[in-house]
C-alpha cells in the first residue's frame, strides 16, 4: 500500500480517534492501560499495581533484543 506522497504505508498503523495522528501501534504511549508487543512475557503471581519492574529487568530486556521496553499491567477476571 503506497500513501500519496510516495511513502509506504504501514499495514499495522492505526488512527488515533482524538487528534487523527496514524502511527503504528508500538509508537502510541499508551500508558500503561493497553499495549502492543511482538512478545510478550507472562509473570505470574503479580498483581496490577503490587509491582514495578526493576531498571535492571528492563536493562536487561532492552540488551537482550536491542530495544527499550515500556510495560503495561493485565488484569485477568478468571473468564474462559
Amino acid at each position: 500500500m503506497r500513501l500519496t506522497n510516495g511513502k509506504e504505508a504501514d499495514p499495522a498503523a492505526i488512527t488515533c480517534p482524538t487528534c487523527g495522528k496514524t502511527s503504528p501501534p508500538w509508537a502510541y504511549d499508551w500508558k500503561q492501560k493497553a499495549g502492543f508487543g511482538r512478545l510478550f512475557i507472562r509473570i505470574e503471581e503479580v498483581f496490577p499495581g503490587e509491582a514495578v519492574p526493576t531498571p535492571e529487568l528492563m536493562d536487561l530486556l532492552q540488551s537482550s533484543v536491542g530495544c527499550s521496553w515500556r510495560y503495561f499491567y493485565l488484569q485477568d477476571d478468571g473468564s474462559p
